[in-house]
């Protein structure tokens, strides 16, 4: 286990200029535990299995339909181990729903994909891995409305146009996103 108090991430809303470098070294040696062969191409981080938590996505199979139509194949973060998570974001482009899954860009450089968010304001440690990381991930509003709640869970959600998520996909592989203000451009 690592715990690293917040100050040392974060020094007046910056981060401090090693902090890449330690977590990139970090992610180094965790992808030595995962075959080279794994986590090259794309893939959706689902939050269908999670048995408790902040969010639960109701129509979360027709969002996995939409991934595996589109050649993304389908993970459950839940089921692989933290280096294979790494793994992920070092080699693959990435796409899911805001969750700390996506805190695993801080250990490597670069990484690509979107992030869906049903918030319109995006937690800042999200930008500060990825500031920290240079990552490439998108982060975009998708609506949502509320859905019967489920035990275990803060919030239930469902996606009002799940048909938006795959235009994003099909905009994101023909660079026609790159123009779309996220929250790290804002900031």
């Amino acid at each position: 286990n690592l715990s690293i108090p917040y100050p040392l991430i974060m020094d007046r809303t910056y981060y401090h200029s090693k902090l890449s470098y330690f977590f990139n070294k970090i992610g180094e040696i965790a992808e030595k535990f995962v075959p080279p062969h794994k986590f090259t191409g794309e893939y959706y981080l689902s939050r269908k299995n999670l048995r408790a938590g902040t969010r639960k996505i109701t129509n979360e199979s027709e969002i996995e339909d939409i991934m595996l139509r589109n050649g993304i194949e389908v993970l459950y973060p839940e089921d692989l181990t933290v280096f294979e998570q790494i793994s992920i974001f070092r080699r693959g482009r990435v796409y899911g729903f805001i969750s700390s899954a996506f805190h695993n860009s801080a250990f490597s450089l670069n990484s690509e994909g979107i992030c869906f968010s049903i918030d319109k304001e995006i937690n800042r440690s999200f930008s500060l891995f990825d500031s920290s990381s240079k990552s490439k991930i998108i982060y975009l509003h998708i609506p949502y409305e509320p859905a019967e709640a489920e035990y275990g869970f803060f919030v239930c959600v469902k996606i009002k146009s799940v048909g938006k998520l795959e235009s994003a996909i099909v905009s994101y592989r023909k660079n026609e996103l790159a123009n779309i203000t996220s929250y790290k451009n804002n900031k």
